[in-house]
């Protein structure tokens, strides 16, 4: 980032391959779209370009990244959409009655992870899928990890509510017990 700060405009490419991946993943996560995550992850870099002058760095740039990240998401009405899983989204082998159980508990949990509010649903895609401690969770979202602690509590509660009587599949330390 001191690079690009300096003017080296080659060294924006060297931080978007070595960041989007992960920006993808939590894009992809949280939007349930590919189009919609792809349009989000070019807007976070792109404040990242346009805010590079005024960038100080006190933590480390992932952070940063993922702070901007959260932001735009939480910022934009989202219609999020749940994408369908495939058969090549599970293990081989194994008893196919088993494989469509997972099936039918996955989309149950990103049905239910659809109608969360968008800062709910955002915190469980963190943690669950980042697996980002409360700390550097809140730091992308601007809160103290007690609220986000908060957050995530309220965001199992809920899950657990909408998925009552359904299998689940589970997230730990969330709806299955």
């Amino acid at each position: 980032m001191a690079a690009l700060v300096a003017g080296d405009r080659d060294a924006f490419t060297v931080l978007v391959l070595r960041h989007q991946a992960r920006a993808w993943a939590v894009a992809a996560r949280f939007a349930g779209q590919p189009a919609a995550a792809q349009d989000l992850v070019q807007e976070a870099f792109l404040r990242v370009l346009e805010a590079a002058p005024r960038y100080r760095p006190q933590g480390r740039f992932s952070s940063w990244l993922l702070r901007i990240l959260v932001n735009e998401a939480l910022r934009r009405p989202w219609r999020w959409r749940t994408v369908p899983l495939r058969e090549d989204d599970h293990p081989a082998g194994g008893d196919p009655s088993h494989a469509l159980d997972q099936a039918a508990r996955g989309r149950a949990l990103q049905d239910a992870m659809a109608r969360l509010p968008a800062p709910l649903r955002m915190a469980l895609t963190l943690r669950y899928v980042e697996e980002l401690p409360a700390a550097e969770i809140g730091a992308a979202m601007g809160r103290s990890p007690k609220a986000v602690e908060r957050l995530l509590a309220r965001g199992r509660e809920r899950l657990r509510r909408s998925l009552a009587g359904r299998p689940t599949g589970g997230l730990r330390g969330g709806p299955a017990r």
